[in-house]
């Protein structure tokens, strides 16, 4: 992504095309979820080479997860499953150069 960034305030919007950026450059797919039927789940599942997956909640740079959503990643973290909440481009590149040391 050759994007600069002016200041260090990210949208929604552009944190989600800068992580689908950066996922394609390891290889991996960014992909959109959304569930029918439950609330509070992660925006983005990334699933990454090796068979590996990455749940990523993306806020605007200084918004927090809601409780319903810390909730749904607590209980994905009991279920095995990685989640993080990412609200600037750093957060992003630190939890992507974590890749393959993390248990996604």
């Amino acid at each position: 992504m050759n994007e600069t960034i002016k200041d260090c305030h990210c949208s929604e919007k552009w944190l989600e095309k800068y992580l689908k950026a950066r996922v394609a450059d390891l290889g991996g797919v960014a992909l959109k979820f959304s569930s029918q039927t439950s609330t509070g789940y992660p925006d983005r599942v990334c699933l990454m080479p090796g068979g590996h997956t990455l749940w990523v909640e993306l806020k605007s740079t200084g918004r927090k997860p809601t409780r319903l959503q810390k909730a749904r990643h607590a209980q994905m973290l009991e279920l095995g499953h990685y989640a993080v909440v990412c609200d600037c481009k750093e957060s992003i590149d630190n939890v992507l150069a974590t890749y393959g040391t993390i248990p996604f």
